[in-house]
């Protein structure tokens, strides 16, 4: 394999990790008990510090796209 070659082969990689990390989106939820148990009862999107400014004890983020954990559970 030439130097080239191996050049477009990373640029190719770098390119589809880039896509793959833009396509995905945080999605914060608020949650009335401080344990995040249950379903979220209102969705700020990828900010959950705006729950703790309406009153909420707690919120916690996932990807929206994987349902990874991105901040778990935390307390206002």
């Amino acid at each position: 394999m030439t130097s080239f070659q191996r050049m477009v082969l990373v640029a190719a990689a770098l390119f589809m990790i880039t896509a793959h990390v833009a396509d995905a989106e945080v999605e914060c939820g608020c949650f009335r008990n401080g344990r995040c148990a249950g379903l979220p009862e209102h969705g700020v999107g990828p900010d959950g510090r705006l729950c703790c400014h309406l009153r909420f004890l707690a919120y916690g983020c996932r990807d929206s796209s994987t349902g990874a954990v991105v901040v778990p559970c935390t307390s206002c």
